[in-house]
């Protein structure tokens, strides 16, 4: 048998606690109704936000949100610089161009009304390498222009690594610096270059080695590892991804000398969006 009750307040008859039903019933709120919590409710499963979809953009584009989106979290990454190059001409030296600079990072969370319904994204150039003893390109600039109130991100492209001409001496680029960011709650630098000057470093058969020099790493992670070589031998710098720097390319004790390799060139820009309902 059903009944029904009509109130406007329950309270309990003794003590701070009310209960309703028992263990196993199921309370049903029909369609239409609202329950306004105007205190603090505890004990519900569920609620919050959910994931939704994750966009990967590496190309420059247009990105709209998917329908249902609440939320999104941005990373704007600039690319890579590229690794420098380097021209052998003595038999009794080594030498390595420098690798390129990371790109750096913009983060944000933006609600509905910060994006807007769309957001330009340009996506930045991978530095050129660097050719012969020619220096690596500065990566290109990435960023993310909401169509609504929220702030442009720009993750800043890594600049290029330095090549190197080595003669009667080793010769070693110098490090290159991270790309800068704006506009984000977090603005990450990219992740400096590092220069292997290795002078008179061999092997367990006592011949030179030489390692070209590591494109600095993005918020995406590091470089490839670098190209290493022995005795009579060069290398190119191999590629960066994902905004890391390019190598540098690499030389030792060369018979002759007049050998020319290129750096690597470095990693196109991209952004990576999280969007919640």
């Amino acid at each position: 048998m059903s009944s029904e009750l009509k109130v406007n307040k329950v309270s309990p008859e003794s003590g701070t606690g009310v209960q309703l039903g028992d263990s196993g019933d199921t309370i049903t709120i029909p369609s239409g109704a609202t329950i306004a919590n105007n205190g603090t409710a505890s004990g519900f499963g569920g609620g919050g936000v959910a994931a939704h979809d994750t966009v990967v953009i590496t190309s420059t584009s247009t990105y709209t949100p998917t329908a249902g989106t609440s939320f999104v979290q941005v990373y704007c990454i600039g690319a890579g610089g590229g690794g420098g190059g380097c021209v052998t001409t003595n038999n009794f030296s080594t030498g390595a161009g420098a690798g390129g600079g990371g790109g750096g990072c913009a983060m944000k969370i933006f609600n509905s009304t910060e994006l807007g319904s769309s957001a330009a994204v340009t996506i930045g150039a991978a530095g050129t390498a660097g050719a012969g003893e020619g220096d690596g390109g500065d990566g290109g600039d990435t960023t993310f222009n909401p169509q609504g109130s929220g702030a442009t991100l720009t993750g800043g492209g890594g600049s290029g690594g330095v090549g190197v001409n080595f003669t009667s001496t080793n010769g070693y680029g110098r490090a290159s610096a991270g790309g800068t960011a704006s506009g984000g709650d977090l603005n990450l630098r990219g992740g400096p270059s590092l220069t292997h000057e290795q002078t008179n470093v061999r092997d367990a058969s006592g011949n030179l080695q030489t390692t070209g020099g590591t494109g600095g790493a993005s918020f995406w992670g590091p470089s490839p590892a670098p190209q290493s070589v022995g005795t009579n031998a060069h290398a190119d710098g191999t590629a960066g991804a994902n905004g890391s720097g390019g190598n540098g390319a690499c030389g030792a004790n060369i018979n002759g000398g007049g050998n020319s390799n290129n750096g690597g060139a470095g990693g196109a820009g991209v952004v990576v969006i999280f969007e919640y309902q």
